[in-house]
């Protein structure tokens, strides 16, 4: 299938499984990258079904009109999917995605070209699609796209989030009455404004942060650079002298997540593992029966303004400032849980890189040094938020079955179950 679409182009023996997902008892997502002589990535995907579904999907119109769009946005004449009946085995090629069916219009020059005229207000033929490029993408799942956009002669950068819904519509208010408290406030946070939402590539459309650099880079490097690490800090701390500011913004429309929405999240994502790994499952269920147990006895925690994934994989040095993206999360939840999820993505950290566990405990304390400088957490709390994030985390590890995923997993719930140990004690 590579070499059908890509030709003598495609090096079909450089392909490298760049995802995966696995569900028990459902199906399996892999991608794989090939490299190519025009240095663009080509992204293959295979998605394997324990049923008939892939077959109805291949069948389906709306997927096949899709499919069309695929293959002219990718100027190829091969289709870009194949399914095989004997293996439940749906293959697609980048850009035709079953679950982002707004992704053949979102790598289309001429269509994204429209949707920025639209936008900002201006002609057409002002502006220029000088580049377009993945920067993550997950098939069956996510994709966010960075466009280099020419404006009479003027460059900017831009990225799109592709969302399998239309979440992205009321994101749109959301973000821009967000930012202009933060940004009213004096915040130490700045987050990506809005330009606009395109209904028909169910994408939303954000103007780059000037001067970004990923926090999740910079934890990388300084495995071989130790003059990283106190600028990790410093962010580590913008992360939590924002928070309080943050919670305090009104945002409305968004949904409710308490403690019990959380847990039956896990349980759910559990139920699979027995079929495979049932040791695994009874220790997550253990862990999850204890943490269940745990939330009933702990007085309420007041409900605040919660990111969903606050951790540093979501934040970029910005400057003087802490840029915080991938907000399409939002929701009402208890005041710790953002802090609590922060706390276990230094956790996952140190269970992936364990060289680092010494910068990952002085990023710790100078996060919630600034915490408690504008609020006394609730320890009990923040210990709950941190040992459910931590097994989700180990959940998601499992799935996707990295190198050393035994000993990752291990080590995120041995933290849970230290942190749940702790706050019962407490």
């Amino acid at each position: 299938m590579v070499e059908r679409i890509g030709g003598e182009e495609v090096d079909v023996k450089s392909g490298k499984i760049s995802y995966l997902r696995f569900k028990p008892t459902r199906d399996c997502v892999a991608q794989w990258t090939f490299s190519s002589s025009t240095g663009r990535a080509i992204f293959v995907s295979g998605k394997l079904f324990s049923d008939e579904t892939g077959a109805a999907i291949a069948s389906d119109a709306s997927f096949q009109e899709q499919a069309d769009r695929a293959r002219i946005t990718a100027s190829v004449q091969s289709e870009l999917y194949e399914y095989s009946p004997a293996r439940r085995v749906l293959l697609q090629a980048f850009p035709l995605d079953a679950k982002l069916c707004g992704l053949p219009l979102a790598a289309d020059a001429a269509s994204v070209r429209d949707i920025f005229a639209r936008a900002l207000g201006v002609c057409r033929d002002v502006i220029q699609l000088v580049d377009t490029i993945p920067v993550s993408y997950m098939a069956w799942h996510r994709c966010v796209l960075r466009y280099t956009v020419d404006l009479d002669g003027r460059q900017a950068n831009y990225f799109a989030k592709l969302f399998s819904d239309d979440r992205g519509l009321a994101m749109v208010t959301q973000i821009r009455a967000l930012k202009r408290r933060l940004d009213a406030c004096g915040s130490p946070w700045v987050i990506p404004t809005p330009v606009t939402y395109s209904r028909e590539g169910r994408m939303l459309v954000l103007e780059a942060l000037a001067d970004a650099s990923e926090l999740r880079g910079l934890f990388r490097d300084a495995s071989e650079d130790s003059s990283l690490i106190p600028e990790i800090k410093r962010q580590c701390a913008a992360a939590g002298a924002g928070l309080s500011a943050f919670q305090e913004v009104p945002v409305e429309g968004l949904p409710i997540v308490a403690p019990s929405d959380l847990i039956d999240g896990l349980e759910r994502k559990t139920r699979g593992l027995s079929e495979v790994a049932p040791a695994l499952a009874r220790r997550i269920s253990l862990l999850l029966m204890g943490l269940t147990i745990e939330a009933a006895r702990l007085p309420a925690e007041k409900m605040a303004l919660t990111h969903g994934a606050f951790r540093h994989t979501q934040m970029l040095a910005c400057g003087d400032r802490l840029g915080l993206i991938d907000l399409d999360n939002l929701r009402m939840s208890g005041a710790s849980a953002d802090a609590g999820e922060f706390l276990a993505g230094l956790d996952s950290v140190v269970a992936r890189q364990p060289h680092l566990a010494t910068v990952a405990g002085e990023c710790e304390e100078a996060f919630l040094d600034r915490i408690k400088a504008h609020r006394r957490p609730g320890l009990r709390w923040l210990l709950w938020y941190r040992a459910a994030a931590d097994a989700k985390h180990a959940q998601r590890c499992f799935f996707s079955l990295p190198p050393r995923w035994p000993e990752i997993v291990e080590a995120l719930l041995s933290s849970a179950e230290r942190c749940l140990h702790r706050s019962r004690r407490c």
